[in-house]
């Protein structure tokens, strides 16, 4: 009994490309026989496009983690701000709150910022939250001012008021004066106006 013999391990074999012999058709040309005309056969070899290869395990390498640089932003740069008119400024001491009744409502004068003719003023006071004050500005001749800005006002949820108004063209320049009246407490403080 015959048994086949296995085909060995390794690279495999490729057969022979077929190939095929084809006849040729002639037609005889004007005034000769097709015995006259001759062809040798045509002999057409067959190749495959693609040998078949088995295909081979590829490995694809983990991705590894790369270290970025880290990124840098340009530094701001400084601008130059042109200088301005400074503003007369009261420095004023923070007393503790004046409360003549014990009430628990008192005022303390936080900052005073006087001006130049027809610019701003302002005075910002600390006091008990929600409770109705006043401010009066005396001008530095001795006046009562009756500028809009200085009406009543109440203060905030945290006892901050802030006043504003505009120093009058025909105001004589000096030190006038502010007072606030919260309650029955009152703050007095200087002001500088030109």
């Amino acid at each position: 009994m015959n048994t086949p013999t296995p085909a060995p391990a390794g690279p495999s074999v490729t057969a022979p490309a077929p190939t095929a012999t084809l006849p040729v058709v002639t037609t005889a040309a004007p005034g000769k026989t097709a015995a006259q005309v001759a062809a040798p056969p045509i002999v057409v070899t067959v190749t495959p496009l693609a040998a078949t290869v088995p295909p081979t395990p590829t490995t694809v390498p983990a991705p590894t983690a790369t270290a970025q640089p880290p990124t840098t932003r340009p530094l701001p740069t400084a601008t130059r701000v042109p200088a301005t008119k400074t503003v007369a400024r009261t420095n004023v001491p923070t007393p503790a709150k004046a409360d003549s009744k014990a009430d628990g409502v008192g005022v303390s004068i936080l900052a005073v910022n006087g001006g130049q003719l027809g610019k701003e003023a302002s005075v910002t006071i600390q006091t008990s939250p929600l409770v109705a004050c006043g401010i009066v500005y005396m001008t530095p001749s001795k006046q009562q001012s009756a500028a809009k800005g200085l009406e009543k006002k109440t203060s905030d949820a945290n006892g901050r008021i802030t006043w504003k108004w505009t120093i009058g063209q025909n105001t004589k320049p000096g030190k006038g004066s502010v007072s606030v009246t919260c309650g029955d407490a009152t703050g007095t403080a200087p002001i500088n106006i030109g």
